[in-house]
């Protein structure tokens, strides 16, 4: 009785040990048959050669004598390119979403690490020329914006220095500090596109979640879970507590240390303006909300996002 098998490399008929029939893919039929039959599903090719030559499909105790007769050089080599050929596949189709979002919060905190541990060497730099702006100017951006526009005498001028205890520099003891300034305003530049792009994403990827807490804290906490996935499937008090994980460690290592309420969720804007006896109740309330819009999100619910920030907002205005 004929007997037919298929492989990604092509459909065989064989009688006893003599194959009397064969058909052999392209490389594009091989990436679709092969996805195909590790499904177990049956191929058209397959289907008509059992049709023509009045073969059954081969059975588990078939196989291995069926691929002992295919064993040729040729044949080896054949289905070992198909193999390379669809593990380069898969290794393609396994970038998501989500880690185009864990990649983009990542390199979104480092600009942020990096510009700010380079405004501090600046401002210590520039405190030799003029001290008295590093202390009146407080802010990072503001500072590193002003020294790269101004003049040490507008600045002066502008902030009211009389008269300033720091060193005179020639313009090529500047000129570094002030191509320093310039390469942190490209960084701010760079953090600024990075987060446009984020914002897109988790709009599109998750709406009722980034309008519950932002594109910044939403992509933190799916980096902190794994995946959407994941975090839909976490309940509300592990979310509460998702970005606190060092500060739970530091409690369970010294019971002196105070455990810790919540994670990412301090940097949301209601918690930030709430007092502190409040922000334990608060960090539940938004992690209760941030639950329900994971879900809503993953398995592609209504949006609710903007009544659930609504919620939020009347609760605790």
């Amino acid at each position: 009785m004929a007997i037919a098998y298929s492989s990604a490399v092509g459909s065989y008929v064989f009688d006893g040990d003599k194959l009397i029939a064969k058909v052999e893919f392209n490389i594009d039929q091989s990436m679709e048959f092969a996805k195909a039959l590790v499904e177990g599903k049956d191929i058209e090719p397959e289907l008509r050669l059992r049709k023509t030559y009045n073969a059954t499909k081969a059975t588990e105790k078939d196989i291995p004598r069926i691929r002992e007769l295919l064993s040729s050089n040729n044949y080896i080599k054949q289905l070992a390119k198909i193999n390379l050929q669809l593990t380069a596949d898969k290794l393609r189709n396994s970038v998501t979403t989500d880690m185009l979002i864990i990649n983009a919060i990542n390199n979104i905190e480092e600009l942020t690490k990096i510009s700010n541990t380079l405004a501090k060497r600046v401002r210590e730099w520039y405190a030799l020329h003029l001290p008295e702006a590093c202390e009146l100017i407080d802010d990072n951006v503001g500072f590193i914006k002003a020294i790269s526009k101004k003049t040490k005498h507008d600045l002066m001028r502008e902030l009211g220095i009389k008269e300033s205890i720091g060193a005179k520099f020639e313009k090529k003891d500047l000129q570094p500090i002030l191509s320093l300034a310039e390469t942190i305003l490209d960084l701010l530049d760079e953090k600024r596109r990075m987060e446009m792009y984020l914002e897109e994403i988790m709009v599109a990827y998750c709406r009722n979640m980034t309008a519950v807490t932002g594109s910044l804290i939403s992509a933190k906490l799916i980096r902190e879970a794994g995946s959407l996935e994941r975090l839909a499937k976490t309940t509300s008090s592990t979310i509460q507590m998702l970005g606190a994980e060092k500060a739970l460690f530091r409690h369970l290592k010294n019971k002196k240390a105070l455990p810790p309420k919540h994670g990412h969720i301090i940097n949301h804007p209601i918690m930030l303006r709430s007092k502190k006896k409040d922000k334990g109740r608060i960090a539940r309330f938004i992690a209760d909300k941030l639950s329900l819009a994971a879900k809503l999100d993953y398995f592609k619910g209504e949006f609710l996002g903007d009544k659930l920030r609504k919620e939020m907002e009347e609760k605790f205005q």
